[in-house]
């Protein structure tokens, strides 16, 4: 997972903080796992919605942003420049 670029969102200990990856920073093979697992999440959440509901969907609610969200060492991370 080197070279990724993110954000930590939370410090649990030294060995656990959770950092959001940018996905626009990504690389294969990271890229095309987080692509089709976002197209997987879209999919499931679409089919568990009602017909009603999900005709009340907006384009943006339907094609929702996923995270990627990695647990690491704080030693395995360096400031970005």
């Amino acid at each position: 997972m080197r070279g990724l670029v993110g954000v930590i969102e939370s410090i649990y200990s030294k060995d656990e903080v959770a950092v959001k990856v940018d996905p626009e920073h990504m690389v294969d093979p990271a890229l095309s796992v987080h692509a089709e697992a976002t197209r997987r999440m879209r999919e499931r959440f679409v089919s568990q919605v009602s017909e009603e509901a999900r005709n009340l969907l907006t384009k943006e609610e339907v094609e929702f942003p996923a995270n990627y969200v990695l647990l690491v060492r704080t030693e395995d991370l360096e400031s970005a420049k």
